[in-house]
Parts: C-alpha cells; structure tokens; sequence
C-alpha cells in the first residue's frame, strides 16, 4: 500500500478524486454531510472523521472495500463475495430482492410481491442490495455460469466507476460488462474478461459500444452466490 494511503484522511481524498471526479460537492451530498465538513476533512484542519462520517461512506459506495477505506489494507475496490442462499417465497416481514427474469419475461422487477416471482434474502450479506440476476452466460470470468449476481442500482450515471463491472439493461438485453468511457460522449464501451478466440484469432464476446440513451437502467455488482 502507498505511504499516503495510511492516512484515513487522504484515503477518503482518492474516493473523491476516483469516484466522484474530484467534486468535494458530490461526495457530500452522496453520504448526506454538509460539504464544509468534508472540506475541513482532506483541508485545512485535517479532521479526522466522525464514526457517522465513515458508516455514511461504507453504506454510500458499495463497491469501496470498507477494510481499505478503515485501516488502508487489501485493495480499494470490495472484491466480490460468493456466499449460498435458498429461494423463498414472498413474504411481508422479510427484506427479499427479486430474482430478475429474461428482458422478454413479463415477470415483475420489483418488490411487489407476487405468487410467481422469485426472491431471495441477502439482508445480511448485503443489506443495499435491489435486484438480483441469473447468470447463464461465459463472457465474465469473474462469475460461474449459473451463479445469482446480485445487484446495486446506480441511479446517478455520473458516479459510475470506470473499469468496473456493471449489469447494463436496455429494452432488448441486459448483459454484464466492465466498462470504459468512449470516445463518443453519448456511449460507453462495454468489455468482456474472457478474451477466447476463434481459429481466426477474432473475439468470440467482442466489446461491445452502448448508446448511454439506450440504457433504461444500471446495476453495480455487489457481489454473487451459488443457488442451493
């Protein structure tokens, strides 16, 4: 780990200059806190930050490893869990995610409960999690075939994380990428971590260029499981 991560007050710097484009404004107003008292934070008095402070930053970027953010140890980005679950059905005083369908499936994406849809509790692994995913193709390493992805949405496509791996969902799909910035303003550029080839040489999951209007919604990945 670099020398100036050992300070909690610079690591919360890099969340902002890596996350939130540098903007003190931003990150603010994501973890709720007055802008002066992030200033007062990473300039100036160099405050260290209340316990208040940093649950609001853990519960705010999913994807920040909350080890790193707290001691400056492992990497700053969460690596994925793998923990096992069962499906359940619905019931009105548990926390449940449903268990997404096919783009062309008319079962619900909420959580309105229904005799017909899938859920799963994952309150105690990740409390900020919306949606959940089957995950029936190869173009991730990072995830088994058949695995559950679970899901974050992002609802302010300002704070996307370049270089992560989303869940992006247009009117025709939604596919698993890591994605990059284009150079087209209006598009991202979506990559796959399996890099086999054809006999040719050629890409068999190419990198794909997504329309940023043609994404109805965004999901982090937050972690995946194993179906019982």
């Amino acid at each position: 780990m670099m020398s100036n991560f050992l300070n909690i007050n610079k690591r919360i710097l890099y969340i902002i200059d890596n996350i939130c484009n540098g903007s003190q404004k931003k990150f603010a107003e994501r973890i709720g806190f007055a802008p002066q008292v992030i200033n007062n934070i990473i300039s100036g008095r160099q405050s260290k930050p209340s316990f208040d402070v940093l649950n609001a930053i853990i519960t705010s970027f999913v994807d920040l490893n909350p080890e790193w953010l707290l001691t400056g140890k492992g990497s700053f980005l969460r690596d994925y869990t793998n923990f096992e679950f069962q499906f359940q059905s619905a019931s009105s005083d548990q926390f449940l995610i449903p268990l997404l369908g096919n783009i062309d499936s008319n079962q619900p994406d909420t959580k309105k409960f229904s005799s017909d849809q899938l859920y799963i509790n994952t309150q105690i692994h990740f409390p900020e999690a919306t949606s959940a995913l089957q995950y029936n193709h190869q173009n991730m390493l990072e995830f088994p075939k058949g695995s559950i992805i679970i899901l974050k949405e992002v609802l302010d496509k300002d704070l996307i994380v370049w270089g992560n791996n989303y869940c992006i969902e247009t009117s025709e799909y939604r596919i698993i990428k890591k994605i990059q910035k284009s150079d087209k303003t209006d598009h991202i550029l979506g990559y796959s971590t399996n890099l086999e080839r054809y006999n040719d040489g050629k890409l068999i999951h190419e990198t794909i260029e997504i329309s940023l209007k043609s994404i109805k919604r965004l999901f982090s990945i937050v972690g995946y499981s194993i179906r019982l």
